[in-house]
């Protein structure tokens, strides 16, 4: 059997901390041991200055190809890591227009034991505006109808995950958080059909860890997605949740194995 192996992660600030790099060497050490054929990455700020030199660090220490959407907004760019040996870029299709906030992070590629081309989707949704990441979730609904894979920062609550406790929150904090009983980005992807990876293995909410926000009001906001279509092919085989050391980051890395089972 064919498996491919699938990550998430958030990287804080792109891993720099007064022009050092430090944190994103750490961060890319822990990625590489894992060996992932996919990674989405989001906040890759300040990967493209200097002739993105923090890009091919980062890309020397994962031994992975980097398929860059640029955004228009924080320096918040989208990565899509792919390794060569199972999965192979025939294109790239980022969008960095309305409605996305940051950009999407879209390519097609030839994935090992696949027989069609899969798209690979990179997400980071807006983190301030509810309305905003539903119209980024209705864009998204393009993918509903082909064999897709989809991973990012939605910043979001998990459709169906527990009630998070909004009390330690300001005012401010608190109107970037979805609206209670109101549509949702994350619902209207279940309404498409998305598949969410960690609901698929852990289907208690109880047994689903939070990957941000752990001091206060902690979320889901980071997931793996597959289409309707793309389920016919991948099963996942497990989910993983990594807490990075302290100060590493202020995201989990989400991963998962999907076996390629047609």
């Amino acid at each position: 059997m064919t498996h491919v192996k699938i990550g998430a992660f958030n990287h804080e600030n792109g891993g720099r901390d007064i022009g050092d790099w430090g944190r994103l060497i750490d961060q890319a050490e822990m990625i590489a041991s894992l060996e992932l054929d996919v990674l989405f990455s989001t906040e890759g700020k300040g990967w493209l200055d200097n002739g993105r030199e923090a890009l091919w660090l980062a890309a020397r220490r994962l031994g992975m190809h980097p398929s860059v959407a640029r955004a228009p907004r924080h320096d918040c760019n989208l990565v899509i890591w792919t390794r060569s040996d199972t999965v192979r870029v025939r294109r790239e299709r980022h969008q960095e227009h309305h409605p996305w906030w940051h950009a999407l992070a879209y390519v097609e590629a030839d994935v090992a034991g696949v027989e069609e081309p899969v798209a690979l989707v990179g997400c980071h949704l807006s983190p301030f505006d509810p309305a905003n990441r539903v119209a980024e979730a209705r864009a998204l609904t393009e993918f509903a109808r082909r064999l897709a894979v989809m991973g990012g920062d939605f910043n979001d609550e998990g459709f169906g995950d527990w009630a998070a406790d909004l009390s330690a929150l300001s005012p401010v904090q608190r109107l970037h958080r979805d609206v209670p009983g109101e549509l949702s980005a994350a619902g209207v992807l279940a309404e498409a059909g998305f598949i969410d990876l960690a609901t698929e293995v852990f289907p208690d909410p109880a047994d689903r860890r939070p990957t941000a926000g752990h001091d206060s009001a902690a979320q889901r906001c980071d997931r793996l997605y597959l289409s309707p279509p793309a389920r016919e092919w991948f099963r996942p085989t497990g989910y993983q949740v990594t807490q990075p050391v302290p100060n590493l980051s202020d995201h989990s890395l989400i991963t998962t194995v999907l076996e390629v089972i047609r």
